[in-house]
């Protein structure tokens, strides 16, 4: 779902996922459309988007959000950034932890957000307790 006219830049796309493979996928379509930069959304509390494992729901999750880090960056030659957020809930700050990992991963830049995610979304739709 992105459109944009030659003269608008710079193009940064977003893209949100748990899965390494179609996220690096969807990163290499973006750059053959033309995109500059492409921003991976670490902090999404939508439950939609974390009962997937995506968006903050990778705020805990070291290995996938590496995993899917990687895959990106090594997919494309554009640069890539990450936007976190501070972490899944005021007990759990996680946000250096995953710039780093970001970091080591070859990102770009990376953006936090100062809060953490929703808690009760989080609880409801990542931790199996909705119904």
């Amino acid at each position: 779902m992105f459109d944009w006219s030659p003269d608008e830049s710079p193009v940064v796309v977003q893209i949100f996922g748990s899965n390494s493979e179609i996220m690096a996928e969807a990163a290499r379509k973006i750059e053959e459309h033309g995109a500059e930069i492409i921003d991976i959304n670490i902090g999404c509390p939508v439950p939609k988007v974390v009962k997937t494992g995506a968006g903050s729901a990778l705020l805990d999750d070291y290995h996938n959000a590496e995993k899917v880090i990687s895959s990106v960056v090594n997919a494309v030659r554009i640069p890539v950034t990450i936007k976190t957020r501070s972490g899944p809930d005021s007990s759990r700050i996680t946000a250096i932890e995953i710039s780093k990992i970001a970091e080591n991963a070859g990102v770009s830049a990376v953006a936090v957000h100062g809060r953490t995610a929703a808690p009760s979304w989080y609880q409801l739709c990542w931790k199996g307790k909705a119904t």
